[in-house]
């Protein structure tokens, strides 16, 4: 929906004459505010809806006047972070609404302890916490009970925003970029709605139905639905144009997008604005000098960021390009006698996978049969295939990857028939690390709705992303087409 597009700043006070006029400074700066209303009794400024695209809060340091101390203030504001901001909101900015510039680190300092006597789980889940935290003075904007914000102090707000903005640069870089994307979105918008091309409809068979109701609408009403019917021919001809007919009927929001993105991330691109460009320079400083992830844990996390798509964020079906299909040791048993013949997974793990040379102890990790689904990006404009490609291979597991284990695995990955995944993090309540091992000549056909059965004991978890999986295919291709020859030398 268009309202799930939320105000970035929000503003919290217990007296509405103190945010009202803050309200409307944004509102003439040309973006929106949303004001919230301290309420001890009601709780109603709890409501996580307020807050869900927050960039900058700006909050009263005396929310509760029944607050005896600066620290009840700090741990008012706290519980408020806690309750209003979830794991999607992303970075935030906490400004106080105060004239003494020495609260905010009277806040930070809280702030610290706070965390700091909660347990080691209860720490993992500070994602309320904000990534700044800065003091503004109403009275340098004048506001006050009877106030209303001259343009004047709108320019100076606005500027003082800028200001905190410019002395982060990293967080400014974030908060442009968003703003970027917005705007590249709106401009290839634009662009889609300005195409005035002629499409000859190729049936001209019309519903009489719908003859009649157009001889009942004037001539303003016919311009509308002309407008609105010639942007659906629009859509539909440039989704199918890129994914093909069938494709469109059976998920028509991927086929439009895979039309359209292409036209935004050249948008995102190249989008020059001469008067914020500086920041990016001093936002990204330290490409030069020589660092390291050193943890197993903070490596599996990058990587899945970038590589992986995980279910929970999305439905993942198993025809889905890149889908990885995780098979119960039962049914994987099935499938290795039906089609190899061998009687465990353990034996094929054995026999194809040459785990012998280098040796890789099976009781210091988990091994786990997956399929994975590939196909060339030209398959979505086809749509014509009964039987889709999986290549089979390994999810191989565990709590943690000695060094030398890596290095067994890393020269698996050098053997031009075997594929190895970077190394991902699993946040499913075994904080489980693993990798992708795949056979690329272990290449089986299955049904289009193969895995639509639900009574099949398997799981899909996540999707492998485009890049990851043209490596994989680009793999795949050069194993299928080396060429050899004899000679004598």
């Amino acid at each position: 929906m268009i309202t799930n597009i939320p105000p970035r700043f929000i503003v919290i006070d217990d007296k509405k004459e103190h945010f009202e006029p803050i309200i409307e400074a944004f509102k003439e700066m040309g973006t929106s505010c949303n004001g919230v209303q301290y309420d001890e009794e009601n709780r109603t400024h709890l409501n996580p809806l307020y807050y869900k695209g927050v960039r900058f809060l700006f909050t009263d340091l005396h929310l509760n006047p029944t607050g005896s101390s600066d620290n009840s203030h700090y741990g008012t504001i706290i519980s408020i972070l806690e309750e209003v901001i979830n794991k999607e909101s992303g970075p935030y900015i906490l400004v106080l609404w105060t004239a003494y510039p020495d609260k905010c680190r009277g806040l930070k300092n809280y702030i610290e302890e706070y965390i700091n006597s909660k347990s080691s789980e209860e720490i993992e889940k500070t994602h309320w916490r904000p990534m700044h935290i800065t003091s503004l003075a109403k009275e340098k904007y004048g506001i006050n009970e009877n106030s209303k914000i001259s343009s004047d102090n709108i320019k100076l707000l606005q500027n003082d925003i800028q200001n905190i903005l410019d002395n982060i640069p990293q967080l400014n870089l974030l908060f442009q970029w968003e703003s970027d994307i917005i705007t590249s979105a709106s401009k290839t918008i634009n662009e889609i709605i300005s195409l005035n091309i002629e499409i000859k409809e190729e049936s001209t068979s019309i519903n009489q139905s719908d003859s009649h109701s157009k001889s009942l609408l004037g001539n303003s009403d016919i311009f509308y639905e002309k407008s609105i019917s010639k942007l659906d021919t629009i859509f539909s001809h440039i989704a199918k144009k890129t994914v093909g007919e069938t494709h469109v009927s059976s998920d028509p929001k991927k086929s439009f997008n895979l039309s359209v993105l292409p036209i935004l991330f050249d948008n995102i691109l190249n989008a020059k604005n001469n008067e914020n460009e500086k920041f990016w320079e001093e936002a990204i400083t330290r490409h030069t000098r020589k660092t390291k992830i050193i943890h197993n844990k903070d490596i599996g996390k990058f990587n899945r960021i970038l590589h992986l798509s995980l279910s929970k964020n999305e439905l993942i079906r198993g025809a889905d390009w890149g889908a990885v299909i995780e098979l119960s040791e039962t049914y994987s048993e099935e499938l290795c006698k039906n089609l190899f013949q061998i009687e465990t997974i353990t034996d094929l793990f054995d026999r194809e996978f040459n785990i012998s040379e280098p040796k890789i102890k099976l009781d210091s990790i988990k091994i786990k049969p997956i399929l994975v689904r590939i196909g060339a990006a030209c398959d979505y404009a086809q749509n014509k295939e009964l039987l889709i490609p999986y290549i089979i291979g390994y999810k191989i597991s565990s709590n943690d990857f000695s060094s030398s284990t890596k290095e067994k695995l890393n020269k698996l990955n050098k053997e031009q028939s075997l594929w190895l995944s970077p190394l991902f993090y699993q946040e499913n309540g075994n904080e489980e690390l693993f990798y992708m091992l795949l056979k690329l000549s272990l290449k089986i056909m299955l049904k289009k709705d193969f895995f639509e059965d639900k009574s099949k004991d398997i799981t899909i978890s996540y999707r492998i992303r485009e890049q990851l999986l043209t490596h994989l295919i680009h793999n795949i291709a050069n194993y299928s087409s080396r060429v050899g020859f004899n000679h004598l030398s």
